[in-house]
């Protein structure tokens, strides 16, 4: 089979032929559809996240059709279509069994895409409790977006109870924040703003129809001068950037009460500065969001339900390359002239 492969040691990602793995009694084969590049994969490839196996094909955000079954699954058969939840969970650590599995040090050891093989290639391995099945009417390329979409439902669920009319700041306007923006239009959210510093992502921002205000970070904070951030702030800040420059930002436009769920991928070594005495004073509550515990089957749900309205792939910057233009595929998602790639696997 044909697959891009990360090798950690050369720093190289190459296109190579590996062999179609073997189905156990537990797993499942999936010949790949789609699999989308996420912003993790560009941190591994940039050596800012430097976790994954020494070789590893990568591809954790992928779907497509069931081939071959192992003895012991039962919850899905030959020829069912699904999206595959690649983060696995051992059930016994201490994490497991409070019901905070996206903790498990076993199972983030086993991440399908970063540890083991995953789905920039033909066909995939999968244990067959992580063949999460989608309904025949959702397209397989829409199906991809389950995972970032799955994180996004963990990140919105640790905010609490959103109230209607709260103000929200989503800080970026890459596929994140594009997704984020549309998943509460589609709550019903209306009172959103959003800042980018790319111009082009700016535009594609706007471009989506949702209606929201969308603004260069400069023009947002010239429109606060003056003003008293405790009382005209944001009750909510959603940062996709990763970007202390942009983390720092968001606390200063936090109202009191206000929640910062903080997103975006950061590199390890990043830092910010913080006031205490503002978090106090204003009772802040800053939130880290970590994959998508108990997430996937609801994200299921939310794509077959955004997926006709919200998620036409060129309204929101995704282009789709078949496997072997990989570099072309990295290098126009690194330039900001898409806000996503895609491949699209199976040769039909």
């Amino acid at each position: 089979m044909e697959a891009v492969q990360w090798n950690k040691v050369d720093m190289t990602l190459k296109y190579v032929t590996a062999k179609i793995p073997e189905v156990t009694d537990d797993s499942v084969l999936v010949e790949v559809s789609h699999a989308g590049v996420c912003g993790t994969d560009l941190h591994i490839m940039q050596k800012e996240f430097l976790w994954s196996s020494d070789l590893v094909i990568l591809g954790h955000e992928f779907s497509g059709t069931v081939v071959k079954v192992g003895k012991n699954v039962k919850n899905v058969a030959v020829g069912q279509r699904v999206a595959v939840e690649v983060n696995s969970i051992c059930g016994g650590c201490e994490f497991c069994r409070r019901g905070k599995p996206n903790f498990c040090k076993d199972g983030m050891a086993k991440a399908i895409g970063v540890m083991v093989n995953g789905g920039f290639s033909n066909f995939c391995l999968v244990p067959g409790t992580q063949a999460i099945p989608v309904p025949d009417s959702l397209p397989l390329d829409k199906a991809a977006l389950c995972e970032p979409c799955s994180c996004i439902i963990h990140g919105y669920e640790l905010l609490g109870k959103v109230e209607d009319g709260s103000k929200i700041l989503i800080m970026g306007a890459g596929i994140i924040g594009l997704l984020w923006a549309s998943m509460l239009h589609h709550r019903g959210f209306r009172n959103v703003t959003m800042v980018e510093v790319a111009d082009g992502r700016r535009q594609l921002a706007k471009d989506t129809g949702l209606g929201f205000d969308v603004l260069h970070p400069s023009a947002l904070e010239e429109s606060f001068k003056g003003k008293e951030t405790s009382e005209d702030g944001f009750d909510i800040v959603v940062d996709c950037t990763g970007n202390s420059r942009a983390i720092e930002m968001a606390l200063y436009m936090l109202k009191s009460g206000a929640k910062l769920l903080i997103f975006g991928c950061a590199p390890p070594t990043a830092e910010i500065k913080v006031k205490p005495a503002q978090i106090q004073f204003k009772e802040l509550s800053i939130i880290g969001v970590h994959i998508n515990p108990y997430c996937f089957t609801k994200a299921v749900t939310l794509v077959c339900d955004m997926e006709d309205e919200y998620l036409d792939f060129k309204r929101l910057g995704i282009e789709v390359f078949p496997l072997d233009q990989f570099e072309s595929a990295i290098s126009k998602l690194k330039a900001g002239q898409i806000s996503k790639a895609m491949f699209c696997v199976k040769k039909e």
